[in-house]
């Protein structure tokens, strides 16, 4: 029993020897040849299987200019021209004309009281004066003088005043627009080179820069 019991631990002992590869050739495919092929395993890094998309091309700078003091025919003629370009965005804007100040007696409810007001004002000198509709439906006004600036508007009203009127009034009135602007964004080199040619021939327009 002793004999066997010796005889199985040399056994073991040798194999043992033979597998660490002291004993024979030594097989690649061991754990310490393999272990010893590595070479600086510590620059080793894992690599993720997704490739790396390339970033794609940057879209080139654009630039914004305004076209103002168009007519309607030249914002819409502009407007076409441009729009067969690729890249090109245009906006078409109305220009609010000034308002007119307007002296009136206003709001008279029936043309006769618009009549008698009409006489009272030939008795204080006020010869000039036109019954027309009042700014409210149905009512009469009797207009007195309509005028683009502020300021000439109340300096003919305190001449009213001063010769004795006391109903008339300044009212402002808006007036529908009759210039346009047209905006123009593209990118920066092509808007730059061509605005001169669009300009041109736009001679009465003038080139902004586009408002934040």
């Amino acid at each position: 029993m002793r004999i066997a019991f010796w005889l199985l631990l040399l056994i073991n002992l040798l194999l043992f020897i033979w597998m660490q590869g002291y004993i024979g050739p030594q097989d690649a495919s061991r754990e310490p040849e393999r272990l010893a092929r590595q070479i600086t395993p510590e620059k080793l890094h894992i690599l993720s299987e997704a490739t790396p998309v390339k970033a794609a091309a940057e879209k080139p700078a654009s630039a914004c200019k305004r076209i103002v003091g168009l007519s309607a025919d030249e914002a819409k003629s502009l407007s076409d021209a441009v729009h067969v370009r690729g890249g090109w965005e245009t906006q078409t804007l109305p220009q609010p004309a000034s308002p007119l100040y307007w002296v009136a007696i206003a709001d008279l409810p029936n043309s006769t009281l618009a009549e008698k007001k009409k006489a009272e004002l030939r008795q204080f000198g006020v010869t000039e004066s036109e019954i027309v509709p009042g700014t409210s439906p149905g009512s009469f006004a009797v207009s007195l003088g309509l005028f683009r600036e502020a300021q000439r508007a109340q300096a003919f009203l305190q001449a009213l005043l001063d010769k004795g009127v006391r109903s008339a009034r300044v009212i402002s009135r808006e007036t529908p627009a009759d210039k346009f602007a047209v905006e123009l964004r593209a990118p920066t080199d092509q808007l730059a080179a061509t605005l001169p040619g669009l300009s041109a021939a736009l001679p009465g327009a003038v080139t902004q820069d586009c408002p934040p």
